[in-house]
């Protein structure tokens, strides 16, 4: 079982990511916001982090940066997502593209 952190302002994207990997067997944590996002990342150390890069004011970018950042959180895996498909990974760990399928999401959590 992998601890996930959904970082994304769109409630049913997360809803649905959230039951997809709930009945997977892993716990899920959702966050509606980059600043929220950071906060539960350095609070909770999940195994993994699934965010959105097009967020108001503080976008998956950000996010990015701030946990790499921190030497506490550095080494997080991250994995932004995105409907973009010109969409620059960065120092991601990779992309998701939406729409998602149900098997990548929970081969990506599971195996990275």
């Amino acid at each position: 079982m992998k601890t996930v952190l959904l970082i994304d302002d769109d409630q049913s994207m997360r809803k649905m990511i959230s039951d997809v990997l709930g009945h997977a067997g892993h716990q899920v944590m959702m966050a509606n916001d980059g600043p929220s996002g950071v906060a539960l990342i350095e609070a909770f150390a999940p195994d993994v982090v699934i965010c959105d890069i097009n967020m108001p004011d503080f976008d998956g970018y950000a996010v990015l940066e701030e946990i790499r950042e921190n030497e506490a959180t550095s080494h997080t895996r991250f994995y932004f997502l995105t409907a973009e498909r010109n969409a620059v990974q960065g120092d991601a760990d990779g992309l998701l593209q939406k729409p998602l399928g149900a098997r990548d999401l929970i081969d990506l959590v599971e195996h990275g």
